[in-house]
């Protein structure tokens, strides 16, 4: 059974918002002090929920990003 391309697109995009809106959620607990982690954690998980973001935008848009290019740019 073929998936038409509309349907995976469509799929695909409600993943990417469910994903970028969890991460806005969880980094929302974090900002406003609700759960308590040191600073260290809440600036990493920033960043890690900035580059996700980043990502799915990107996705979305229908740039070719490359997570490996990424991922020896930031080590």
């Amino acid at each position: 059974m073929a998936v038409s391309t509309a349907v995976y697109n469509f799929l695909v995009a409600l993943a990417v918002v469910g994903l970028v809106g969890e991460l806005l959620f969880l980094n929302w607990l974090l900002v406003g002090e609700r759960v308590k982690f040191t600073t260290e954690l809440v600036n990493l998980f920033r960043l890690i929920v900035l580059g996700l973001t980043v990502l799915a935008v990107a996705g979305l848009l229908g740039l070719n990003v490359s997570i490996n290019i990424i991922l020896s740019g930031a080590l």
